[in-house]
C-alpha cells in the first residue's frame, strides 16, 4: 500500500506541475489524471484528488463523472459549499437513473451533515461615479440654473472593499439543523463620506426535510456605519423555503421583515417587508440560468422614507472548455417613495438598470485566493436631478473559501 501511495503522489505531483496548455494537449494526460484522482480517492487522500479533478472539470465541464467525483472529494474533505455547487450543475446534465440516484444521495449527505464554512475577500473597484450622484455641475429649478459644489457631484474614484465571514450549520438532534453566521464588511474610498462598515449576525433553524425541500427561518442583527456620520442598527426575521419542481430546477421563496433604528433622534424608525421569488435552472452540466423578482414595502412616519420597491433580475453562468467561467446579469429596480421632496415639488421615483459581466478561471488562484473580474454599467433615472446618474465600474476581487 505504501508503494501505491507513493506512486499516486509522484503522478499527482507531475500532473499538477503541467501548464494548462500541456494538460490540454494530450488525451493520455486526461486519462493519467483520472487514474491518479481515483487512486487518491481510494486511499482516502481527498485533498490530493481535488486539484486533479478540478483540472479535469475545467477541461471538460460537461463530463458527468469528473464533476461528480470532484463533488464527492470536496464533500469528504469538508468543503461542502463547493460540493453543493457542483452537484447543482450536475442536475442539468443528461444523467442515467443510477447517476440521478447517486447525485440525489450525495446531495442529501451534503445538506444534512454538520458544516463549518468561511470566506475572505478583497476587491478593488474603480468607478466613474463612486457616490451615486449627478455628474452635472448645475441643475435647473423653476427655470433658473443653480451650481453644485464638488460634494454634491458624482466623481470617479476607486473603492477598496474587504469582506469576511463564517457560517456554522450543526445537526441538532435527528430533525433539525442550526444556521448561524457572521458577516463583516468594510469599504474605503477617496473621501471619508464614502466609508462604510457593516456587521451582520444571523441565528436560524432548519428542519430536516425530504424530497429536496429546504426550510430555514431565524433572525438577523445588523449594525451599519457610514462616513457621512450616519449610524443605524436593524433587527429582522426571515423565512426561506425551496423545493425542486423537477431534477434540473429549483424554486426559492423568501420573506423578511426588518426594523431599522437610526442614531439621528429626528429620523423615525424604518420598517421593511420584503418578498422574493427565485427560479434556478441547470443546463447541460456546465450552465445555469437564474431569474428572480422581489417587492419591498417601506413603512415610516417620514413620508420621504415610506414607499415601495420592485426588482427583477436575470442571470446566466457558463463554464467553457479549458476552465474559464463567464456570467452575465441584467437587473432592474423601480423605487417609489410617498413623500414630496419640497425643493423639487415631486415624489422620489427612481428606475435603476444594471448590466454586469463576470469572468474567472476555475483552476487559477493566487496563494489560494481565486480572482474574478467584473465589468458593469448602471443607470439611475431619478425624478430628483441630484440623484440622476450613470456609473461604469470594474471590480477585481480575490476570494478564498474555507
Amino acid at each position: 500500500m505504501a508503494g501505491g501511495l507513493g506512486r499516486v503522489a509522484v503522478l499527482a505531483t507531475a500532473i499538477l506541475a503541467q501548464t494548462p496548455e500541456q494538460a490540454a494537449a494530450s488525451t493520455l494526460s486526461a486519462e493519467a489524471q483520472w487514474d491518479a484522482a481515483l487512486a487518491a480517492m481510494a486511499s482516502g487522500d481527498h485533498r490530493t484528488a481535488i486539484p486533479i479533478l478540478e483540472a479535469l472539470v475545467a477541461r471538460n465541464p460537461r463530463h458527468v463523472e469528473y464533476r461528480f467525483e470532484l463533488a464527492l472529494a470536496l464533500y469528504r474533505a469538508g468543503i461542502r459549499d463547493r460540493a453543493a455547487f457542483h452537484l447543482e450543475y450536475l442536475r442539468g446534465a443528461p444523467l442515467t437513473m443510477g447517476q440521478q440516484a447517486a447525485v440525489g444521495h450525495l446531495t442529501r449527505e451534503v445538506e444534512t451533515d454538520s458544516d463549518w464554512s468561511g470566506y475572505l475577500s478583497f476587491s478593488i473597484e474603480p468607478q466613474t461615479n463612486t457616490s451615486g450622484q449627478t455628474q452635472d455641475d448645475q441643475f435647473l429649478l423653476g427655470g433658473f440654473a443653480f451650481s453644485l459644489d464638488d460634494s454634491a457631484q458624482g466623481e470617479s474614484g476607486t473603492l477598496f472593499r474587504l469582506k469576511m465571514g463564517g457560517a456554522y450549520r450543526p445537526t441538532l438532534g435527528t430533525d433539525w439543523r442550526g444556521d448561524f453566521g457572521i458577516h463583516l464588511e468594510t469599504v474605503r474610498g477617496p473621501h471619508t463620506r464614502l466609508y462604510q462598515d457593516h456587521a451582520t449576525f444571523s441565528l436560524g433553524l432548519a428542519p430536516q426535510l425530504t424530497g429536496g425541500r429546504k426550510l430555514t427561518f431565524g433572525t438577523r442583527l445588523a449594525w451599519h456605519s457610514y462616513g457621512s456620520g450616519d449610524l443605524n442598527r436593524s433587527e429582522s426575521v426571515y423565512v426561506n423555503y425551496g423545493w425542486r419542481p423537477h431534477a434540473a430546477g429549483r424554486i426559492h421563496l423568501g420573506w423578511s421583515a426588518r426594523q431599522t433604528e437610526f442614531d439621528d433622534p429626528l429620523r423615525p424608525d424604518l420598517k421593511e417587508v420584503t418578498a422574493t421569488a427565485l427560479y434556478s435552472h441547470a443546463i447541460g452540466g456546465n450552465a445555469r440560468i437564474d431569474a428572480s423578482i422581489s417587492r419591498t414595502n417601506y413603512h415610516s412616519d417620514d413620508a420621504l422614507d415610506a414607499g415601495r420597491r420592485y426588482g427583477a433580475s436575470l442571470s446566466a453562468i457558463y463554464a467553457f472548455d479549458g476552465g474559464f467561467v463567464g456570467g452575465l446579469t441584467i437587473s432592474g429596480q423601480d423605487d417609489r417613495r410617498d413623500g414630496i421632496v419640497r425643493l423639487f415639488g415631486v415624489q422620489r421615483h427612481e428606475q435603476k438598470h444594471t448590466v454586469e459581466l463576470r469572468l474567472h478561471h476555475a483552476q487559477f488562484n493566487v496563494f489560494g485566493f481565486a480572482p474574478q473580474l467584473k465589468l458593469g454599467y448602471e443607470r439611475n433615472n431619478s425624478s430628483i436631478p441630484l440623484s440622476d446618474y450613470e456609473n461604469r465600474y470594474a471590480t477585481l476581487s480575490l476570494t478564498r473559501e474555507f
